[in-house]
């Protein structure tokens, strides 16, 4: 048995039947990092974690398990999702050395109920970029071709997924830093409702749209950790309860009769060729299941990307002003005034794209121009575009895109194209735009052998309604991965 190539669902089952150790699952996973580091996924693989495995395989042995229902799980973590006494840079030279001193919400319910942590992921500094690129480790290789970028933020956590260095991964997403980079390997990325998992410990983009997210092979897995992970948070006052028992554990049901909106201005003309033919076959595919699709038209979706990035650059400019190197991470040591002290330390340890950012979101906030784009936006986002899809969703279950009208591009290509970069989050941003749950679920490889990904979005807090459409869309349409 291939012990490097398992759910986390299989993973418990082998574990509380004794038929497998968590060690030797966990060193199966450590043994693929150690013959292909070169996909630079991983930052850090957790040492500790073999310790852990050992003490929670001896539990096993004597039945103490206590209240331990993810025992033996291993997930990846991302960079900018504290653990407690482990690194968080958040991949940019400005943190290094920084120790987290507590744990995030997320990874405290993860790991009181056995979950097992065994590493943190490379991301795009400060979870700015969509291509993994962006980090001062160095960027991460695409494991279904390598000269090709994983997507990004997220894209550490992605690949580690996609090449089997681990069965589960903690991501997060702002404009679809979960999904791109999942539709980019060929595997399931998910991101919850707006406030559905706390953020608390999460480091800050955006905190309007950012979203703690999974990526995993298995349908069943997304729901069994959103289940032990999700709920409301005392140290998070924008979380909010999204468990649904209707939907848990999810069923088998038909696909008949289920109604899916499909938006005009999301047009196949503006799509890559490969993209624009998966769409159409994915679209044939649902309606020769019995479902309804509509399309309709929301004149609106010609400035989300407009709305996100008048919005987005203005929180992460201002969530961003506590990195000086006065409190933590690096720190110069020369005799510099206050001022020269922050101008070193943010020009010599910030990348471009995080400076390209600050200096926009400083732009947007600045006297004269606040209320003409950041004030403005907020109020078309509040008052126009969240009520329009609120609207749709009186008609609809869910809406359907391709994940990116781009496939992955060649590492370095647009490295220098921010705007052919931001693009790619055209069809992603709505969720987050509007804090509803969506997924992507890999449907097709293209000629090179890269990944083509199709999101379905659903209704706010109605997480596990999504997850549970989605498994039988996968079902199916026998979408077995990539």
């Amino acid at each position: 048995m291939d012990l490097s190539n398992l759910t986390l669902t299989k993973i418990q089952e082998l574990v509380l039947t004794k038929k497998c150790k968590i060690y030797d699952i966990l060193l199966a996973y450590k043994n693929n990092y150690e013959l292909n580091k070169d996909i630079n996924g991983y930052i850090e693989f957790f040492d500790d974690s073999l310790e852990i495995a050992k003490r929670y395989d001896e539990c096993l042995k004597s039945c103490e398990l206590e209240d331990l229902p993810l025992i033996g799980m291993l997930i990846a973590v991302k960079d900018n999702i504290s653990i407690q006494d482990k690194s968080l840079t958040c991949a940019s030279e400005i943190l290094k050395g920084y120790i987290s001193p507590y744990d995030a919400t997320v990874i405290k319910r993860l790991k009181d109920k056995g979950a097992i942590l065994i590493g943190r992921t490379n991301m795009d500094e400060f979870a700015m970029g969509s291509t993994c690129e962006f980090s001062c480790y160095g960027a991460t290789l695409n494991p279904l071709n390598r000269e090709y970028v994983i997507g990004g933020s997220s894209g550490g956590s992605a690949a580690v997924v996609s090449a089997f260095q681990a069965p589960f991964s903690l991501g997060s997403d702002t404009g679809g830093s979960v999904r791109l980079p999942a539709s980019f390997s060929g595997i399931l990325g998910f991101k919850p409702s707006y406030g559905g998992l706390s953020r608390y410990g999460l480091a800050s983009y955006a905190s309007s749209f950012d979203q703690i997210g999974f990526f995993s092979h298995s349908i069943e897995d997304i729901a069994l950790i959103l289940k032990h992970t999700c709920g409301s948070d005392k140290m998070d006052s924008t979380s909010v309860d999204i468990f649904d028992d209707d939907f848990y554990p999810l069923k088998i049901e038909s696909l008949q009769g289920k109604n899916l909106a499909l938006i005009k201005e999301l047009s196949e003309d503006l799509m890559d060729k490969n993209v624009a033919s998966s769409f159409a076959k994915f679209k044939l595919d649902l309606l020769s299941k019995g479902i309804n699709i509509k399309e309709v038209s929301i004149e609106e979706i010609n400035i989300v990307l407009s709305i996100y990035y008048a919005i987005s650059p203005v929180e992460a400019s201002s969530n961003l002003a506590r990195y000086t190197g006065l409190c933590y991470g690096k720190r110069i040591s020369e005799n510099l005034s206050l001022n020269d002290f922050y101008f070193k330390h943010r020009s010599n340890f910030l990348s471009e794209e995080v400076k390209r950012r600050i200096v926009l979101g400083n732009y947007l906030l600045s006297e004269g121009y606040d209320a003409k784009y950041y004030a403005k936006a907020c109020e078309i986002l509040q008052n126009l575009i969240i009520p329009k899809f609120n609207k749709l969703f009186e008609s609809c279950d869910f809406i359907i895109t391709p994940t990116s009208f781009v496939k992955p591009f060649r590492v370095g290509l647009d490295f220098d194209d921010p705007v052919k970069m931001y693009y790619s989050d055209i069809c992603t941003v709505i969720a987050n735009l509007i804090g509803a749950p969506a997924i992507s679920l890999p449907y097709s490889k293209d000629e090179e052998g890269l990944s083509i990904g199709m999101q379905i979005i659903g209704r706010n807090k109605k997480d596990f309604e999504l997850l549970s459409f989605s498994k039988n869309v996968i079902r199916e349409l026998g979408l077995n991965g990539i």
